[in-house]
């Protein structure tokens, strides 16, 4: 749903969330603008490691003035300039010459610590005009916009700083907005740190939670205190890592992602996950019609579906339409299995007719002999079921090694996978084994 003018406020998304709840028999999970099951939303970031090692830079402070404003380009090289968000917290920008003793172009949405040792944002990189003063051409650190006469004279040659390892570029990550509800709806449990809340909070920076997969491909399982960074410079700290949620055994392992919350980065159109508990035509009418009564929102951007419709048409479907096609042929290779064991075991016993009759008239108890074919059958069975998983698990790790988002499959496969073929080869046992417990003495006698 997608509300109507330039400026989008959360306040709509809150008021759709309300009336949602006010259909009998619905209820509101989360908001997320990209819903699970379609294709990533890959974006590119630089990256900075949580660093407890510093080295020490020289830099001039300053603050911008109408005066010292004429001396720079009004577009930053890298990053942005100040805006209304960034008087909460502290952030500067940088001039060229900084930036180069600092991290080159890679210096906007850096961390570094000024001389009380306090963390400060850089957030652009300015150029200077060419008509600059040569004695300004400094590396020099703004603090912010001052229009008042009594501006405090710039520091000379201030103690930064910086640390050692400059932030890493190029990193993608699958990027999403939602709310904070959505790891617990959509059942992601928390790993370490902790999720954002329902509401910012004033003065606080930007922040971000990232899954397992992320955590483990780009932060070496140690992102708490990292900082992610995007192209326009804004910097998010990594506050929490969470699990990601799997359709089942057979679908592709998770992409690295990172998850904004929605208050932060206000969206123009978001998705409202909703719990049923009877669903009918009646509902989703009811529903469309109140949400449409809600003010400031686009009636016709307003669509309805539930979730099993929604993964049979988003990118889930060739990948379901595949497991499709591979368990209908894995299970015609499996009746074809069973139907060539119970050929092969037949003629196998077919062949010990006279042993299995020599038994009998011994007196054997023909149980006994049932017992006798089903275990040379499972002895048969095990044997196969050790070869090949060993086997399958030693092609799997080949053909996966170096590639860190695909892991080996849960326990459940590795179990159910042997147990269905040594299953079919006792089934394909029984037959032959209730054969030979019925043979006659004296008829094999006289046939041979």
């Amino acid at each position: 749903m997608r509300p109507d003018g330039p400026e989008v406020d959360t306040n709509y998304f809150r008021e759709v969330e309300k009336t949602a709840k006010s259909v009998a028999g619905l209820s509101p999970l989360a908001w997320t603008a990209r819903l699970p099951g379609n294709q990533p939303m890959w974006r590119t970031f630089n990256i900075q490691q949580f660093s407890s090692q510093y080295r020490d830079v020289a830099i001039d402070i300053a603050w911008l003035t109408p005066e010292s404003l004429k001396l720079l380009d009004n577009q930053p090289t890298a990053g942005r300039m100040f805006g209304l968000t960034d008087q909460g917290h502290r952030v500067a920008i940088v001039n060229e010459e900084a930036a180069a003793e600092l991290f080159g172009r890679r210096t906007a949405g850096a961390i570094i610590r000024d001389p009380a040792d306090d963390a400060i944002e850089i957030i652009g990189v300015v150029k200077r005009k060419s008509d600059g003063a040569e004695q300004q051409r400094r590396p020099t650190i703004y603090y912010g916009y001052l229009d008042q006469p009594d501006v405090p004279s710039p520091i000379r040659d201030a103690h930064f700083r910086a640390p050692l390892e400059p932030p890493v570029a190029g990193v993608q990550l699958s990027a999403n907005l939602v709310s904070a509800n959505y790891f617990r709806a959509l059942d992601m449990p928390l790993i370490a740190g902790h999720t954002f809340l329902e509401h910012g909070i004033q003065g606080q920076g930007r922040v971000g939670v990232i899954n397992q997969e992320a955590a483990d491909l780009y932060f070496n399982g140690k992102p708490l205190g990292a900082g992610v960074i995007d192209d326009s410079g804004n910097r998010a700290e990594i506050i929490g890592v969470v699990k990601s949620q799997v359709f089942g055994t057979f679908e592709q392992h998770a992409e690295p992602a990172i998850y904004f919350p929605m208050w932060q980065d206000c969206p123009s159109r978001m998705t409202l996950i909703l719990k049923y508990s009877k669903w009918s035509s009646g509902v989703e009418a009811d529903l469309r019609q109140k949400i449409q009564n809600v003010p400031g929102g686009n009636s016709a951007s307003i669509g309805i579906d539930t979730f099993e419709m929604h993964l049979a048409r988003s990118g889930l479907a060739g990948l379901r339409i595949t497991t499709l096609i591979g368990g209908a042929s894995a299970a015609t290779g499996l009746l074809l299995s069973i139907l060539g064991l119970l050929s092969s075991q037949s003629d196998a016993e077919r062949q010990r007719q006279r042993e299995r009759a020599l038994r009998i008239a011994l007196g054997a108890q023909r149980w006994r002999i049932v017992l006798l074919v089903v275990k040379n059958a499972g002895r048969l069975a095990f044997v196969g079921t050790v070869i090949g998983t060993f086997l399958s698990y030693a092609l799997l790790r080949v053909m996966i090694a170096g590639i860190t988002v695909v892991t080996s499959p849960p326990f459940l496969v590795w179990l159910i996978a042997p147990f269905l073929p040594a299953a079919a080869i006792m089934v394909a046992s029984m037959v032959p084994a209730r054969r030979a417990s019925v043979v006659s003495p004296s008829t094999i006698m006289r046939e041979n």
